[in-house]
């Protein structure tokens, strides 16, 4: 066993060894003394006289590349012998008569290539694939950084023909009239603009203009401007949008409250959120420690009412609540709700959602008060007179 694992790891030795020797006599790339450097070309750098300064670099997007004890280097339009002379300058500050050879390895010329710079995460030199339009070179690149311009591309050709295009309808509709179609050796530069924003105005603690971030939600820029105030009215929030016809309402109450994820809209940039300012209340009265009219949000339920009313008393009959609602025909109903078994059991299909002008009344174990007595000295609802006994 252990001579066969021998042999196989003399053969994969011999293997690498093969490759190595292979990729030695690989050809250089042979150019012209007059070949103009640029980004995406690599070389091999060789110093003789000195080898820890032997490196092998590639040219950035930006032109540059950085050598040592000489620092970043424009290298961008010189030639081979124009960068040769270029670093000797900056190595003979420290070493005694320097001897420097470059030697290409890899030519942008020898493989489709464009660039993409500017307003965008992972500027890079990139392979040029078949019938890749700007797009797709964008993507390849990271996407559109958060402040990119999109209205204002630049494509200067390999022939040195610029043009300028919009390319925001196609972000936006996935149309492809600006999104030409790539040539080797194009260069894209994404410009930075204005950093997108959204208002967040109304009922909010801070009513502010934020940065809107890629994929932000409703949700996201209401905790940036610090949240509601206990006066907002969620279930009526609205968004303005530019270019958009009328105000988008949306339940945000239904997404803070009820967890519906679902209703959390995506926003875009110049949006402005706006929440009101709520007028519907709910009413509770009884055995809780501060009885009074609360503000409805939207989404609420009888647990999220009581706890606005600090909660049942100890002497409070929990088992025999009642939510008391004004019917289509202006009378009152009063539907039971056993709190103790709610608060036993968590069963939310025994937790009811509460609406404008709702009455949640808990009465006393021992002082058998009516909802009237409660009523009638805090809050004017004649209509609860039409209340039974």
């Amino acid at each position: 066993m252990k001579y066969w694992l021998a042999m196989l790891a003399l053969s994969l030795l011999v293997g690498v060894s093969a490759v190595a020797d292979e990729a030695r006599k690989a050809p250089t790339p042979k150019t012209s003394p007059d070949y103009v450097l640029g980004p995406g070309d690599a070389m091999d750098i060789t110093v003789t006289s000195h080898p820890g300064y032997d490196r092998s670099v590639t040219i950035q997007p930006d032109g540059k590349m950085f050598y040592p004890g000489v620092g970043e280097v424009k290298a961008e339009g010189l030639t081979v012998p124009q960068l040769r002379q270029k670093l000797l300058t900056g190595l003979e500050q420290t070493l005694n008569h320097p001897d420097l050879t470059i030697s290409l390895r890899d030519i942008r010329s020898a493989v489709n290539r464009v660039s993409v710079l500017g307003a965008v995460r992972a500027p890079n030199v990139l392979a040029l694939m078949p019938k890749w339009r700007v797009t797709e070179a964008l993507a390849a690149a990271g996407g559109p950084a958060p402040n990119a311009d999109l209205t204002r591309v630049t494509i200067t050709r390999a022939d040195q023909h610029v043009m300028t295009i919009d390319l925001a309808p196609s972000a936006r509709s996935g149309r492809a009239e600006n999104n030409v179609e790539l040539e080797p050796g194009d260069l894209i530069i994404v410009p930075e603009g204005a950093r997108p924003t959204v208002q967040v105005l109304g009922e909010v603690m801070h009513p502010a203009q934020y940065p809107l971030e890629p994929g932000a939600k409703a949700m996201d820029a209401l905790s940036l401007a610090g949240g509601p105030t206990p006066n907002a009215d969620l279930a009526a929030a609205t968004i303005s949008r530019i270019g958009g016809e009328g105000l988008i309402k949306f339940d945000l109450g239904a997404v803070m409250i009820g967890g519906d994820l679902s209703k959390n809209l995506t926003l875009e940039p110049g949006d402005a959120l706006y929440v009101p300012q709520t007028s519907r209340k709910v009413y509770v009265v009884g055995e809780v420690g501060k009885a009074g009219a609360f503000p409805l949000r939207g989404g609420e339920r009888l647990l999220d009412a009581l706890l606005l009313a600090s909660g049942p008393t100890k002497d409070a009959d929990a088992a025999n609540t009642s939510l008391i609602r004004r019917g289509p025909d202006g009378q009152a109903v009063r539907t039971k709700v056993d709190l103790k078994k709610l608060l036993d059991s968590g069963d939310v299909k025994l937790n009811p959602v509460v609406q404008d002008g709702d009455v949640v009344f808990l009465p006393g174990k021992k002082q058998k008060r009516s909802i009237s007595d409660y009523v009638n000295l805090l809050f004017p609802l004649t209509w609860l007179r039409t209340l039974g006994p």
